[in-house]
Formats: structure tokens, C-alpha cells, sequence
């Protein structure tokens, strides 16, 4: 272990810069997943037994069902917003809520919002606190169930409705994306280039997202 980091001490490099607002600069990176379960395989190790006459199972999902989920954090590590993005045509409000089935059912058949919230069974996606403020997840959807300029223009815009940046300090937020070509697109150059929505992007290596960071 000792052999290992003194390794990696040798590759650091000091800047001579020193970053004043951590809070100010965003870092996003994106991942995709299927709720399908028969390609997982044995996890964590565990072994099943039953009689010799039988077969051991355990039920799971075979339905394909992609999507995208997206982490936005800031410099010091903290989270801003959880962006998901389902492979739909259209989106179903019950997937923003949930669900979670082994949460139990509070209340009569149409006490549909007490059960909604930490625990429940619709828990919503992931909120995050950020210098105080709320943001609920951001849920989507595309086609593909992949992000685009669209998409990431519309999280940038729902961020700024939820004032996490004020631009009348001066500053504008900092954003480190990877090169996936939707960076590229017009609708998200002409947001970020914008004077009233203005955001200084940098579009670091592709699978580089590890390194750069």
C-alpha cells in the first residue's frame, strides 16, 4: 500500500493555480443502465440450497428497460442534481414518483400523497441540498434513453430556475463535461454562450472523465 501511493505521488503534479470557488464549478458525467436482470449473474457471493430434486431461483426483472442516470457535483464533492433519463417516447408520472414495492402502504386506496416522500412507497428520485436550496430530480426522457443538446440544455435551465448560481456577483459557473457530441449541439452552445444564462464550458478527453476530474 505504502509502494502504492508513493507511486501516485510521483505522477501528482502541483498547480500554481488555487481555486477560490469550489462551489462554482460543476462537473457532470453520465451512465447508463437496464432494469433488466438476467445478464447480472451471481452477486456478492452468496450461494442458495434446496433438495436435489429441485433447481435453486430467485425472481428478477427480465424486461428491458433502459436509462441514463446523471450526477452533478461541484468541486468539493458536494451534490448539486440527479438528472435520470428514461427510453420513452413520452414520460409517465409515475416514474418521477417511484416506485417502491416493499414499503408499505399508508393510509386508504387514494391517500395517493401520503404515501410519497423518504420511506414510502413513491420515495421520487434522489433530492439534493445545495447551499440550502432543494433540487428534486430531473426526470426525462428520450428515445434512446441517452442525453442530448436538448436535454442538457433543459438541465442547465431547470438549475437556473432553482437560482443555484447568481450571476449578479459576477461570476459564471464553470462546467466540466466529457466530449460526447451532444456538447457540441447548437441549442446548448447558444444557451451557454448566452449573456443572462452564461456558462464557461470546458469538454475535457472522452472516457476521461476519471482523470480529468
Amino acid at each position: 500500500m505504502e509502494m502504492l501511493l508513493s507511486q501516485r505521488k510521483k505522477h501528482l503534479v502541483l498547480s500554481k493555480y488555487e481555486l477560490l470557488h469550489l462551489d462554482w464549478l460543476l462537473f457532470v458525467d453520465q451512465c447508463g443502465s437496464n432494469t433488466s436482470q438476467t445478464k447480472d449473474g451471481q452477486v456478492g457471493g452468496s450461494c442458495i440450497s434446496c433438495t436435489a430434486d429441485r433447481r435453486p431461483q430467485q425472481c428478477a426483472s427480465t424486461k428491458d428497460a433502459h436509462f441514463t442516470v446523471l450526477s452533478f457535483t461541484v468541486a468539493d464533492g458536494s451534490p448539486v442534481m440527479c438528472g435520470i433519463i428514461f427510453a420513452a417516447k413520452s414520460m409517465r408520472e409515475e416514474w418521477k414518483m417511484g416506485p417502491d414495492p416493499f414499503a408499505e402502504w399508508v393510509g386508504g386506496e387514494d391517500d395517493i400523497w401520503l404515501n410519497c416522500g423518504d420511506g414510502r412507497q413513491y420515495p421520487h428520485g434522489p433530492t439534493c441540498v445545495f447551499e440550502g436550496k432543494e433540487v428534486p430530480c430531473y426526470c426525462t426522457c428520450s428515445e434512446s434513453g441517452s442525453i442530448n443538446g436538448k436535454i442538457l440544455t433543459d438541465m442547465l435551465h431547470y438549475l437556473d430556475s432553482h437560482a443555484i448560481f447568481d450571476r449578479s456577483t459576477g461570476l459564471s459557473p464553470f462546467f466540466l463535461l466529457d466530449g460526447h457530441g451532444c456538447r457540441f449541439e447548437l441549442e446548448f452552445l447558444e444557451h451557454t454562450n448566452n449573456c443572462e444564462t452564461k456558462w464557461h464550458v470546458n469538454i475535457g478527453l472522452p472516457y476521461g472523465t476519471i482523470y480529468w476530474r
